[in-house]
């Protein structure tokens, strides 16, 4: 599994630095994923997503200018087991 850097400085729209978190985030309510009310605020977890691409594009502007993307529907999301084999769970 790829960990993504959580933290990266770059100029802002006034050429002042700033730290920014390219990484990407979810929304998700208790309805959708139940376990998660019982959690424990900045410890990480393990999930399983299961997603449906709608959408890919090469990006014109701004940093990330000519990576593509790709725009998903979740269909499916649940806790992943422990794996007994990873300290890190």
């Amino acid at each position: 599994m790829k960990v993504l850097p959580s933290e990266k400085t770059q100029k802002g729209w006034n050429n002042k630095k700033e730290t920014i978190d390219p990484r990407p985030s979810i929304s998700l309510t208790e309805k959708q994923l139940p376990e998660l009310k019982s959690w424990i605020l900045d410890k990480k977890y393990s999930v399983t997503v299961i997603l449906e691409m709608k959408g890919i594009r090469t990006e014109d502007y701004g940093p990330n200018k000519g990576l593509i993307s790709g725009d998903f529907k979740i269909h499916s999301i649940g806790l992943t087991p422990p794996d007994p084999d990873n300290d890190n769970d």
